[in-house]
């Protein structure tokens, strides 16, 4: 588990890194996102525990793009 609500699911084996987040009762939201947080009429709960921007950077620079 990342968060409370939040857990990090890994595919072994594949080709490429996958990695998918899942957040328990959340909406269509943005995670981390105020501005989400303040539609949860519209988006749905949104969760704060986790910020998505950052796990999606701290992803990009772990598997950097392969030249070819």
């Amino acid at each position: 588990k990342v968060a409370s609500d939040v857990e990090l699911l890994e595919w072994p084996g594949c080709a490429a890194p996958v990695q998918l987040y899942v957040v328990r009762d959340g909406g269509h939201s943005w995670p981390g996102s105020e501005f989400s947080a303040n539609l949860p009429d519209v988006v749905g709960r949104t969760a704060m525990s986790v910020d998505a921007t950052e796990l999606a950077w701290e992803f990009f620079e772990a598997y950097p793009r392969r030249s070819r």
